[in-house]
C-alpha cells in the first residue's frame, strides 16, 4: 500500500516496517506511518516490538535483494548517524516526523 490507512478486522496481525529495513530491503518492504484507532470501545491486545540494529552497524541492501537488473537505492549507513540524523531534526515528541531514511541516504536525495 503506497498511501492512506488501512482498516484492520479483529484478530489481524500487523506488522510495520522501520526505515533501516526500507533501506536493507532496497523498498520491497516500506516504511510507514501508524495510528491504532479504537470504532468502538471493546478489549484490544497491542504489542510493540521494537528492533534496532547495534550502532555500528553498516546498512545495504545486498545484491540478492537488489538483483541483477535493478540498482541500489540507498547508499550504505552506519545506523548509529541514521539515528542522529532523526534525533537533530524531530520537531516534537508527537508530531508528524519529517525527515526519513529517504532524505537521509536516497540516491539522488538533496538533503543530509
Amino acid at each position: 500500500m503506497d498511501s492512506g490507512w488501512i482498516f484492520c478486522h479483529v484478530k489481524e496481525l500487523v506488522v510495520n516496517i522501520g526505515d533501516t529495513l526500507q533501506a536493507w530491503s532496497n523498498d520491497k518492504l516500506r516504511s510507514s506511518e501508524h495510528c491504532v484507532v479504537l470504532k468502538k470501545l471493546m478489549n484490544y491486545f497491542y504489542l510493540v516490538f521494537f528492533f534496532y540494529f547495534k550502532d555500528e552497524k553498516v546498512i545495504l541492501a545486498p545484491d540478492e535483494v537488489v538483483g541483477e537488473e535493478n540498482s541500489r537505492i540507498y547508499k550504505s549507513f552506519v545506523c548509529y548517524d541514521y539515528l542522529k540524523f532523526r534525533v537533530n531534526n524531530e520537531k516534537g515528541k508527537f508530531e508528524k516526523v519529517v525527515f526519513t531514511v529517504n532524505d537521509f541516504v536516497r540516491i539522488g536525495s538533496k538533503l543530509k
